[in-house]
């Protein structure tokens, strides 16, 4: 038998290391939407604008705006009634759900407003109409800590 030669070795090892291309590390998932992939079309505007319709609470808001008064005889919980009594503690989870609900949105906003210029398919005309739907959801999630939370949330003009 013959004995290989150190050289021949080497040189095996070398085309090998060399040979190797990560390219294939870096390939964005062909069976889910990335960052990189989303911003493509117009239904990819529309399900990242849609995401936002969460920051309305439906019967909820009546709940945080009307606690307090009178009118509001259906409200039945027991946290709510705490609320109306001027309770803003931190353990109530409906204060919470307020909070991190509109900071989510803000942020998804924000995300959207970032990126979707990226969306080179979809008309000039439809792409500044999902931004300024999504201006209105960021500027009402706004709304919604200021009247909840009070003014200190607005950063003073410099």
């Amino acid at each position: 038998m013959k004995t290989i030669n150190k050289y021949t070795v080497l040189g095996i090892m070398l085309t090998g290391l060399f040979a190797c291309n990560d390219g294939f590390l870096e390939r964005p998932p062909l069976d889910a939407l990335t960052n990189a992939n989303f911003w493509q079309s117009e239904e990819h505007m529309i399900s990242a604008v849609n995401n936002y319709s969460r920051v309305f609470y439906g019967k909820d808001i009546l709940n945080m705006f009307e606690i307090a008064g009178e009118s509001a005889p259906w409200a039945v919980t027991t946290a709510w009634r705490t609320i109306g009594g001027g309770n803003y503690a931190t353990d109530i989870s409906q204060i919470n759900n307020a909070w991190i609900r509109c900071y989510s949105c803000i942020g998804q906003c924000n995300f959207f407003l970032n990126n979707y210029q990226r969306g080179v398919d979809v008309s000039e005309r439809i792409r500044e109409r999902y931004a300024a739907e999504t201006i209105f959801y960021r500027t009402f999630s706004y709304w919604m800590l200021t009247s909840l939370f009070g003014m200190s949330l607005i950063s003073p003009m410099s």
